[in-house]
């Protein structure tokens, strides 16, 4: 198309590329923190029975003991058991259990993963959620060119380029920095103490407020320099040829 010399000289000979760029989520790789003990209460400890526990309950409502020629007046309501086989941390890798049905995929606003959707494994038992079964975000950006060469005498020419990294300006996060899910299972209490804190028993789902602080949340980008990952970022850039 014809524009006239002034409007060629504008509107004429520009260039424009473009590259899309589309991934998957990375791997996403769920652990719990899990002591190597735990502690169950005992069938005759009434309220403890069947419960689990990451230090002794001692209560007066347990059946008293004696320790050498003191009496004590508060029993002993648990028994220690293996909690993680193996011990040591197991290599540091303590899995969850994922509850059926339940999608461990929450999508709300910056939250990842659900909560609600893992458990904490029997004691005595290895977490049944595999390695890196769960994925983070996907990538999508869109990046663009656009140049032209503008001549300014026969002789002395002027190329002229814009570049825009993700145009759309479409978020892309980082698997999420806090995936492991804090140890659950409430602390005992003794004779002084019989407070039990709160926490979750092997089975019971979690919560947001029992999962940890930002757990399954996204809380950076993929990269924040020019190139895959990074916000919207433009660039200009010229060069005189003679």
């Amino acid at each position: 198309m014809d524009f006239g010399s002034i409007g060629n000289a504008l509107l004429g000979g520009w260039q424009a590329g473009g590259i899309v760029n589309f991934r998957s989520g990375l791997p996403v790789d769920v652990l719990i923190t899990r002591p190597d003990i735990a502690y169950v209460g005992t069938p005759t400890s009434g309220t403890y029975a069947g419960k689990v526990y990451s230090s002794p309950v001692l209560s007066s409502s347990c059946p008293a003991y004696s320790s050498g020629t003191t009496s004590v007046n508060a029993g002993v309501c648990t028994t220690a058991v293996v909690n993680v086989p193996g011990g040591g941390n197991t290599r540091n890798i303590r899995r969850v259990n994922l509850v059926p049905g339940v999608n461990p995929y929450i999508n709300a606003g910056k939250q990842l993963l659900n909560p609600a959707a893992f458990t904490i494994p029997s004691p005595g038992t290895f977490g049944s959620l595999r390695r890196n079964a769960l994925n983070g975000a996907s990538l999508a950006q869109l990046d663009m060119t656009l140049e032209k060469t503008f001549a300014i005498t026969e002789r002395v020419k002027v190329d002229f380029k814009a570049e825009g990294f993700n145009i759309l300006n479409h978020p892309n996060y980082a698997v999420p920095g806090a995936i492991r899910l804090a140890q659950g299972i409430p602390t005992g209490g003794n004779a002084a103490n019989t407070t039990i804190s709160n926490g979750v028993q092997p089975g019971q789902a979690y919560s947001t407020g029992t999962a940890g602080s930002n757990f399954g949340t996204f809380t950076s980008t993929v990269g924040n320099q020019v190139g895959q990952g990074a916000n919207r970022q433009l660039q200009l850039s010229g060069r005189i040829n003679f």
